[in-house]
């Protein structure tokens, strides 16, 4: 026997249900689907900024090398430049030393031999008297940037000129 539903309400329930079954299962589909998709954008987009981000730190990195070594030029170029500045101080310090000692030779002396093994300076040369001698010897004493040293050599050769030797000690 088969049963037959008489009530109206029982099949206008069973149609409601079978309806709300019917679009709960593919919008519960739809709703899965469209979280998986935008699950998947997201994970684009990261991946896109992400490499967006890493191109750009190289570029950075790049950059930041290339200024490196450009400071790295310019660093050894001053140091350089301030090398050879101190050369030229001290090229002008030695001229202002060589003037002074050329002007403190007397006209009766002159010099042979000019060494400077720091902080000594050794004189060498012939002085036709001994008051041209003595003069050069005090003049020394007065030269800039020196101080007078040990006594060298002196001694007379055959033609009568005094041959002298003196030793300064430059100041720091």
């Amino acid at each position: 026997m088969r049963n037959v539903n008489l009530l109206p309400w029982r099949q206008r329930q069973r149609q409601r249900t079978i309806r709300f079954w019917s679009l709960l299962f593919p919008g519960a589909f739809l709703l899965a689907l469209v979280i998986a998709l935008s699950l998947h954008m997201e994970e684009q987009w990261r991946q896109q900024s992400l490499q967006a981000r890493l191109s750009s730190d190289r570029i950075m990195q790049s950059e930041l090398e290339r200024r490196h070594a450009q400071w790295r030029e310019l660093n050894a170029r001053y140091q350089e430049g301030q090398q050879a500045l101190a050369g030229r101080e001290k090229t002008a310090a030695w001229q202002r030393t060589l003037l002074a000692l050329a002007q403190a030779i007397p006209p009766q002396a002159w010099l042979t031999e000019l060494r400077f093994h720091h902080p000594r300076l050794i004189v060498n040369g012939y002085a036709t008297t001994l008051s041209a001698l003595t003069a050069f010897s005090q003049a020394l004493g007065r030269l800039p940037g020196f101080t007078p040293g040990p006594a060298g050599e002196l001694r007379q050769d055959d033609e009568g000129r005094w041959r002298f030797s003196f030793t300064l000690q430059q100041k720091e």
